[in-house]
């Protein structure tokens, strides 16, 4: 199987699930279904899903916040694709202790997509006694 969005809604209609969201949010509409074998195959591919499929989605901007931790702490995700899902992706961390990617809760500080600065401020202040 191909890995492309039109084949992955395809996948979707077939097995009579919700799709409303695909285009905004096509990662967590996946994720969301009941489509186990879906699901796994991406897993496995998720680096290519995320630069050949997700990443090319132009209103893909909006990914459920669980769901998009759940990328952003994925190490099978090249650098690359997560700093361009921090850029892509609109949906703002509720709770940046959750992102446990190194690296990854500053770039997503740098790019403004933290709900609570008042957090942030409790991460620096963190970061700084440990050094």
């Amino acid at each position: 199987m191909s890995l492309t969005k039109g084949n992955i809604i395809t996948i979707l209609k077939y097995t009579n699930q919700n799709i409303s969201e695909i285009d905004n949010a096509n990662y967590s509409t996946i994720q969301s279904s009941d489509c186990n074998e879906l699901k796994r195959y991406i897993d496995k591919k998720i680096d290519f899903y995320i630069s050949d499929v997700l990443l090319k989605l132009p209103n893909n901007d909006s990914e459920n916040e669980d769901k998009y931790l759940d990328l952003l702490n994925n190490s099978n995700i090249s650098s690359k694709n997560i700093i361009a899902l921090v850029n892509k992706i609109e949906t703002k961390i509720s709770d940046i202790s959750l992102v446990t990617g190194a690296g990854i809760s500053e770039i997503l500080i740098g790019a403004l997509k933290v709900k609570q600065y008042g957090v942030i401020y409790t991460y620096i202040f963190k970061q700084m006694k440990r050094k």
